[in-house]
């Protein structure tokens, strides 16, 4: 096999694994929710999402998304944080905000506010979180 047959086999596999992984992490951020919650209004639900399979082998991340009851196709995600630190029990909704334990969402500004304890910033943020997000230092 010459070099420039060799190249062209390594260039593909590089190709298929990048369209693989793209693939994967689309199904996760678009997957079915670990935990769904009406919000007190019923206007938004929040769903727990937690990142697995191949890309994340861990199960220790996970993501709030938040959809629109009105408008299903308006739908919100939190950047990764930790499985460990979410709380959904007591849900907070007011005209301008929703909120669980740590986590903000602002309803006319369509952003996050985040004081998750001990918050690591991740990489995957970039294609997991699709709307701004302040992060608060709570440590």
């Amino acid at each position: 096999m010459t070099i420039s047959k060799k190249l062209k086999v390594l260039a593909v596999a590089v190709i298929v694994m990048v369209f693989a992984a793209g693939a994967e992490l689309f199904r996760q951020v678009n997957g079915a929710a670990d935990f769904t919650l009406r919000s007190p209004n019923g206007d938004y639900l929040l769903e727990s999402v937690t990142l697995g399979g191949v890309l994340f082998p861990f199960h220790d991340m996970a993501f709030l998304r938040v959809v629109d009851t009105k408008r299903p196709r308006d739908v919100y995600r939190t950047p990764l944080y930790a499985v460990s630190t979410l709380d959904m029990r007591s849900p907070y909704e007011s005209e301008g905000e929703l909120s669980i334990t740590w986590i903000t969402f602002d309803k006319a500004r369509k952003t996050f506010s985040l004081g998750v304890p001990e918050w690591k910033d991740s990489w995957l943020n970039f294609f997991v979180a699709n709307v701004p997000y302040e992060i608060t230092p709570n440590d």
